[in-house]
């Protein structure tokens, strides 16, 4: 098979996720969720003596030069603003030389810089997402060639003062310094205005986001009068087509909607703040035509249930910094309300936490066997299971290595804890996980989890250590329905029934209502203490204790859609 460059090879490609959006409320793009001005749209019969020339791209350059406040001869037009992101990494990178890149940032900035054979240098914006200018100062070495500054940033929005990209700019004369100002019309902040003091500033502009006009891919660089030359030479001579052309023309003659529509979208870009400030769900402040929302641990729900509803939002959670975040457009107020509508639904939907021994797995041929041949290994005795009940339900025992020493303390053998430990671990796990672990079952079907999921937040709060519980959870495939499990490590020495694993998912959650399902008194105990709603899971009848008498029960998981609801 021939090969491709090495560079291409190591690329990851960019996919971008639009298949089925034709009927969605399309908030994950940063498009104009309006589309173009009427006077574009109008735009449908072309004389054919037209469309079989050549485009003629002064006009258009006239135009552009006009409104941004420059020269034609200042101006590259480019196949969307990506065509001048690759065009800039080609005619100024040679192999092996640096390219300074803050991240998060837009993907195609590091694929084409990769292309072109540069070093990249990842500089992670600030903890507050703020712009890393001393960083980047500090970074720069004679083999940099271009630092990239999308102004503001995709995907948090970010603002670069015009201050901190002159302090960039001075550092070399010999430095390309790439402004994306693809959100130039929702920001108002241009570098535009540096280019005669600073000649080795690019910007970078669009028609895809306030114009409205994405889906022909027209954009456009402007820069320096001889570098707009030299760029004119590498790229191809007609690589804007004439009815992007045309259309950006229209659209520049209509400013009036363009700016109205920015306008509005600021405007609404407030109210989605107000709404998320008074749920008390974190986001950034942007400047740009969206919003970045730190959802939590409620991430992944809240872009399914948005998902149901027909309304699309992106997921950048696997950026730096950006864990558990997702990017929302902001749309007009009408489209605005119907997402807050939806959203207020979906945040305020129940958490539903599980213990998982006795609760969703069954341990009765293994952590219990465990128990009781440990016990026999120390007092050659046998022990019955209504003893270990009984100790259990006093509500003091969440941990069986605790509970092993207190029932063998209690047949007067006492025993090292240490030792306790080693018997017991060595009967449950055995060696590579071959011990009694492979006699547990879940109780709870994948068809009832699914369905649990699809309603509501779902978490685990065990006293299991964590490579148990990773294990028997991988092992039947059901962590994936779980947004976030705590186990022994996350709480130890704050054990059930002490609410502090409760109260971390609480928080992390932002949940407003919540219930815990478990099978003891810890359970019930911890559940109260974290001021949520107890759920006991009985499969067998037994002598209940006075604290589980005013408890809820199930004995079939099914119950819990009812119990909730």
């Amino acid at each position: 098979m021939i090969k491709v460059k090495e560079e291409i090879e190591r690329m990851e490609p960019y996919i971008p996720p639009l298949n089925f959006r034709e009927k969605m409320l399309k908030l994950d793009f940063n498009e104009n969720t309006l589309g173009p001005s009427e006077k574009v749209r109008n735009l449908i019969n072309l004389d054919s003596s037209v469309l079989n020339t050549y485009p003629n791209y002064l006009g258009l350059k006239e135009k552009i030069a006009e409104y941004a406040k420059t020269k034609p001869e200042n101006i590259v037009l480019t196949n969307g603003s990506d065509e001048g992101i690759d065009l800039a990494m080609r005619c100024f990178v040679n192999k092996g030389k640096e390219v300074i890149i803050p991240t998060p940032s837009y993907k195609l900035f590091y694929n084409y810089a990769q292309f072109s054979g540069a070093k990249i240098k990842k500089i992670l914006y600030n903890p507050d997402l703020s712009f890393p200018t001393k960083e980047i100062l500090r970074k720069i070495t004679n083999k940099t060639k271009i630092v990239v500054i999308c102004n503001p940033n995709s995907p948090t929005g970010t603002l670069t003062f015009l201050s901190d990209i002159k302090k960039i700019a001075k550092k070399s004369e010999n430095l390309v310094i790439l402004v994306d100002e693809a959100y130039f019309e929702f920001s108002g902040l241009s570098a535009v205005s540096l280019l005669k003091k600073f000649p080795n500033i690019i910007t970078l502009r669009t028609f895809s986001k306030a114009f409205g006009l994405a889906g022909l891919r027209i954009g456009y660089m402007i820069a320096n009068k001889e570098i707009a030359q030299q760029i004119n030479k590498a790229k191809s001579p007609y690589s804007v087509n004439l009815i992007a052309v045309k259309s950006a023309f229209l659209a520049l003659g209509d400013l009036g909607y363009v700016k109205s529509y920015a306008k509005e979208i600021n405007k609404n870009k407030k109210l989605l703040g107000k709404f998320l400030e008074k749920r008390k769900v974190k986001y950034y402040k942007s400047s740009a035509n969206f919003i970045l929302v730190n959802f939590g641990l409620s991430k992944t729900f809240v872009k399914n249930k948005l998902l149901e509803k027909n309304i699309l939002v992106r997921d950048v959670s696997s950026n730096p910094l950006l864990e558990n975040c997702l990017r929302i457009t902001i749309g007009t107020k009408k489209q605005m309300n119907f997402l807050m509508k939806d959203l207020n639904i979906i945040l305020n939907s129940p958490l539903l936490v599980f213990d998982l021994d006795n609760t969703l797995f069954d341990i009765n041929k293994s952590q219990k066997k465990s128990i009781k041949n440990t016990f026999s290994y120390f007092t050659g005795k046998k022990i019955p299971d209504f003893e270990i009940q009984k100790l259990k339900d006093t509500g003091n025992f969440n941990n069986d290595w605790f509970l092993t020493q207190k029932l063998l303390s209690n047949a007067g053998f006492f025993i090292q804890f240490k030792k306790i430990k080693s018997v017991f671990q060595k009967l449950y796990l055995g060696r590579n996980f071959k011990g009694y672990i492979q006699n547990e079952k879940p109780f709870i079907s994948e068809k009832i989890l699914d369905k649990l999921s699809k309603q509501y937040r779902l978490a685990i709060l065990t006293g299991r250590p964590r490579k148990e519980t990773v294990y028997i959870m991988k092992k039947f495939g059901l962590d994936r329905y779980f947004s976030k499990i705590i186990c022994l490590e996350d709480t130890f020495p704050k054990l059930k029934p002490n609410p502090y694993g409760l109260n971390g998912l609480l928080k992390d959650f932002n949940a407003k209502k919540a219930y815990y399902v478990g099978d003891s008194a810890e359970d019930i105990t911890c559940a109260k203490k974290a001021g949520i709603k107890p759920i006991l899971y009985l499969r067998k009848n037994r002598n209940l204790m006075k604290i589980f008498r005013k408890v809820v029960k199930i004995s079939d998981f099914k119950e819990l859609f009812e119990v909730i609801k």
